[in-house]
């Protein structure tokens, strides 16, 4: 049986998101990855460095939060970053 499937690109579209908040003014953005070794992660981790990178934005270690695709870990990562004395737009 033959089975649709769909394929994203998931580098495109970290960077296209992280344009789009540039081109709304933000310049400290964070970004939340996935799994260490996900190529999934990975690639919209590229986006995301990509898109600073085309805009002359540094990139700061600070902004990128561990997700591990868990919601928990990702809301913990999260409230733990707003806590802190790191900025970010």
């Amino acid at each position: 049986a033959m089975f649709p499937l769909l394929l994203i690109d998931n580098q495109m579209g970290g960077y296209i998101a992280i344009t789009h908040l540039i081109q709304s003014r933000h310049r400290k953005i964070v970004c939340i990855t996935g799994t260490v070794g996900s190529i999934v992660g990975a690639a919209r981790l590229l986006g995301y460095q990509n898109s600073l990178a085309s805009a002359g934005i540094e990139i700061s270690p600070d902004l990128l939060i561990e997700g591990v695709y868990e919601s928990q870990k990702a809301f913990d990562s999260t409230v733990a970053l707003i806590r802190s004395d790191v900025n970010f737009n």
